[in-house]
């Protein structure tokens, strides 16, 4: 007669198969929700640093020209050259916004007293999100050469049709 401490020896100790595997899917889900927060968190960073690029490159460029300005020679050697963009735009001899898309500054050559800031690789989203930020406060704007409208109400919903691209380019216009 065997005794039952044998038989207990006998049976194998650890994990199932079956609780390895919900141990890894559970580890997998938290995993892709971790990497989406991520994803979300350097998205919004982007789209901050964006607006805050837009709006202080403008604000410092016309303080650099005064009132009433003549922006004649801007270029992006003389906005590099002058500070106006911090300096973690600046990248060799040339400007890249936040997502990776070069920046260019240029008069206007329709009016000598305005210029305008060109933005390439924006993503749709926060194509979007820029077309209605700091509403009212550009002469113009154009999403992939289209011209947008800067009448309440209508700047998102035109947005939504112009920045039908992966990536996008944006011109704004200010004096």
């Amino acid at each position: 007669m065997r005794n039952i401490s044998s038989i207990n020896r006998n049976k194998e100790k650890g994990f199932s198969l079956i609780s390895v595997l919900l141990g890894g899917i559970a580890v997998l889900v938290s995993l892709a929700g971790v990497m989406t927060l991520v994803d979300s968190t350097t998205g919004n960073a982007q789209l901050a640093e964006t607006q805050t690029l837009l709006i202080s490159s403008r604000n410092e460029l016309r303080k650099l020209y005064g009132n009433p300005a003549d922006y004649t020679d801007v270029t992006n050697a003389v906005v590099i050259a002058a500070g106006v963009v911090p300096r973690s735009a600046i990248v060799g001899t040339g400007i890249h916004n936040p997502f990776g898309g070069d920046v260019t500054f240029a008069v206007d050559a329709a009016k000598k007293t305005t210029f305008t800031m060109t933005h390439t690789d924006i993503p749709k989203g926060d194509c979007i999100s820029l077309a209605g930020f700091s509403y009212g406060e550009w002469v113009s704007l154009k999403i992939n050469g289209a011209d947008i409208s800067q009448v309440a109400g209508g700047v998102v919903a035109l947005a939504n049709t112009s920045c039908s691209l992966a990536l996008n380019v944006m011109v704004w216009q200010s004096h």
